[in-house]
């Protein structure tokens, strides 16, 4: 019986472990996602800018 006990034990703390691994793994996706969304935004961004600066040199 006392086995039984610690076996349930072991595999709820296994399982929270396991839980706890995913939801971390997954927050790290999703800011690695968003990083990756600001960056290109961002290079956007840079070519919009050189775009208007060509422009403007070009006009004076």
């Amino acid at each position: 019986m006392e086995w039984l006990a610690i076996g349930a034990l072991a595999a709820t703390v296994i399982g929270l472990i396991g839980k706890f691994t995913n939801w971390t793994f997954s927050g790290v996706k999703r800011y690695e996602h968003r990083i990756g969304m600001i960056e290109s935004k961002l290079k956007l961004l840079e070519q919009r800018t050189e775009t208007i600066e060509d422009d403007i040199l070009e006009l004076k």
